[in-house]
């Protein structure tokens, strides 16, 4: 990850209180939670 975005993640991670991979993992599993609503057939593999 560029430095200049791992800064701008350690940025928003600290005004939502969070650590910047506890802020990763919650975006990353809201994404495939969205992903799964679109496409019912990714949800076969879960």
């Amino acid at each position: 990850m560029p430095a200049e975005r791992l800064a701008e993640l350690r940025a928003v991670a600290e005004a939502f209180g969070e650590q910047p991979s506890a802020l990763m993992r919650r975006w990353v599993l809201e994404r495939l939670d969205a992903e799964r609503a679109n496409q019912p057939e990714l949800a076969h593999g879960a």
